[in-house]
């Protein structure tokens, strides 16, 4: 897919009729590159292993995307599809986006030690 048909994706549906991607995957799309960008330069850049930090730039991420597909989808009837649940466009991006961040979550933890405790709370 060309760049310019991909721009032509970032239109609300009215004003994209022959976007090459359905709906689901123009979200999954938008969550894809917010979460890689999250997790791979601004999360370490800004959150470390500070567990509030990341709590917050999270939600700033999870905000643009809901900006992003609510910018293409609000005031439209579309229905997404997810698991044969009919969802509107804020339900699909908010579950999508959860779901897709888990196992970058798992293995940012895990490489940050966000839930490491101190040895003196076990040496009781």
């Amino acid at each position: 897919m060309s760049r310019a048909e991909l721009l032509k994706c970032a239109l609300p549906p009215p004003q994209a009729p022959d976007c090459p991607l359905t709906p689901e995957s123009f979200v999954l799309a938008v969550n894809a590159v917010i979460l890689l960008a999250a997790y791979f330069w601004v999360y370490p850049r800004f959150a470390g292993a500070d567990l509030h930090r990341l709590s917050r730039n999270d939600l700033a991420a999870n905000l643009c995307a809901l900006v992003v597909v609510g910018y293409s989808f609000y005031g439209t009837d579309t229905v997404f599809t997810l698991l044969s649940l009919p969802l509107g466009w804020f339900g699909y991006t908010v579950i999508t986006f959860l779901m897709m961040e888990l196992p970058f979550f798992f293995w940012y933890a895990r490489r940050y030690g966000l839930f490491k405790t101190s040895g003196s709370d076990d040496e009781r």
